[in-house]
């Protein structure tokens, strides 16, 4: 039996919705109690990092919000803020983590739910959301004060509501996408990508006319304002009071930059190396089936066109790379998202399923022997230009 809309009824999506928000929210504490009690959910430097810049705001031989500095952007210390003014969570990070938890069982749902409302699937949604759920690499830095759970939760916020606009095709605007679009600029740099992605949808959409284009270009001021005005009061205010930003510091570059500098074959398959690492090979492999089967529905480009935002990410890992920058494998994680819901895609088509299992097969049984012949492979420069 098809696990349908009309299937589960309004009543019965409700509490599928409701089931994989508690179901991640068990399983996210369960992680973040397992690595609490290890003394893990600070072991990352940048852990410590956020915490030790949300307290000398309040807490340093200057206090004041330059101290938050010219390279990290601000939301995430400021949410931490009311917290580690408190020596107890200063000290264990336990309130900060929880915001990592919960935010992860919201991305989850929202995985959930963004799937769902494409795919009219609920074999689908649960897919996207198992896949997300059943990471390990996400399952330990929710369990983290680190900014990636928060700016994931906000990232897919943002997708599902310009979803939901973009359906209603209405008079109304999307405020709250704006609004999750402007704090995950806030959150993550990957955010002022999303933030350009937006703004090129809002375009294809004014030229093909798939909204009336007096909404927007409303949309598009407001998505702007979110944007431009708080990301600009930040550096303004940060140039004024250290006479130095993050753009100076891109601008002039490392001193010493990674073999991946100005190569852009090799940031991409070093970038692809990264994901895989965080996905795993098979989720991968489900993702560019699910991939497949988007490109080939071009009946629903229009509809699904949104879900290529989650790819935005991937923009940002190839250009730091491609700028000689390091760029960790953790990142990498912001990726999942697309990967579950993409992945889904192939949960909508019975052929699709099949050719997916047999070729994630073969991908298992090959693994192996990959393995053992790249032992032989010793790359060295110049092998990608």
């Amino acid at each position: 039996m098809t696990c349908t809309l009309s299937y589960y009824g309004e009543a019965g999506r409700r509490k599928v919705s409701y089931g994989v928000f508690f179901a991640a929210l068990l399983v996210g504490l369960a992680f973040f109690a397992y690595y609490y009690g290890q003394g893990l959910t600070t072991a990352h430097y940048d852990a410590k990092a956020r915490l030790v810049v949300a307290r000398r705001i309040v807490d340093s031989l200057e206090p004041g919000y330059a101290q938050i500095g010219t390279q990290w952007l601000p939301l995430l210390h400021l949410l931490y803020l009311p917290l580690v003014v408190f020596d107890a969570q200063y000290r264990s990070a336990f309130a900060p983590s929880l915001i990592s938890v919960v935010a992860f069982a919201l991305s989850v749902t929202l995985a959930y739910r963004i799937s769902l409302r494409l795919t009219r699937s609920v074999a689908a949604g649960i897919f996207a959301a198992v896949l997300l759920l059943a990471n390990p690499n996400l399952e330990y830095l929710q369990s983290c004060p680190l900014t990636e759970p928060v700016y994931m939760l906000l990232m897919l916020c943002a997708t599902e509501r310009l979803i939901a606009w973009r359906e209603v095709n209405g008079p109304g605007l999307p405020w709250q996408a704006a609004l999750c679009t402007g704090l995950g600029a806030l959150c993550r740099y990957e955010g002022w990508y999303f933030f350009g992605g937006v703004m090129a949808l809002l375009a294809i959409d004014f030229q093909r006319q798939y909204l009336a284009r007096k909404h927007i270009l409303k949309a598009a001021a407001i998505f702007m304002a979110f944007f431009a005005v708080p990301v600009g009061a930040h550096f303004g205010y940060i140039h004024y009071r250290l006479g130095s930003n993050f753009f100076l510091t891109v601008a002039q570059g490392y001193h010493s930059p990674y073999v991946t500098y100005k190569r852009p074959f090799l940031s991409a398959l070093y970038h692809l190396g990264e994901l895989s690492q965080i996905t795993g090979i098979l989720p991968l492999g489900a993702a560019v089936a699910g991939l497949v089967v988007f490109l080939r529905q071009r009946e629903n480009w229009r509809k699904y066109a949104p879900l290529v935002l989650l790819w935005m990410p991937s923009l940002i890992n190839i250009s730091a790379l491609y700028w000689g920058l390091i760029y960790r494998v953790r990142y990498s994680v912001l990726l999942l998202p697309a990967v579950a819901i993409f992945a889904g895609l192939i949960m909508t088509r019975s052929a699709a399923k099949r050719q997916t299992l047999f070729w994630l097969a073969v991908t298992a049984m090959i693994l192996p022997w990959i393995s053992w012949l790249w032992a032989g492979i010793k790359p060295g420069p110049g092998i990608l230009w």
